[in-house]
């Protein structure tokens, strides 16, 4: 039978603890699985509209604008 050895200090150290990366990857793969979900027709809306940000950004000339 192996022998872990065990350091008293690990649970305090996010970096050295296996669930934070667990979380991450969790959190990576809920992202993706979201994202694939969004319609091109959304993303393609989302295109547009720069233009119509950019113009209004130019009108105001670098001020507060509302879009």
């Amino acid at each position: 039978m192996a022998r872990i050895s065990v350091l008293d200090w690990v649970p305090y150290s996010p970096d050295l603890n296996p669930i934070e990366h667990l979380w991450d990857y969790v959190d990576c793969q809920a992202v993706q699985e979201e994202w694939a979900k969004i319609p091109l027709e959304v993303l393609h809306n989302l295109i547009l509209s720069m233009f119509a940000q950019v113009k209004a950004i130019l009108k105001a000339k670098d001020w507060h604008f509302k879009y």
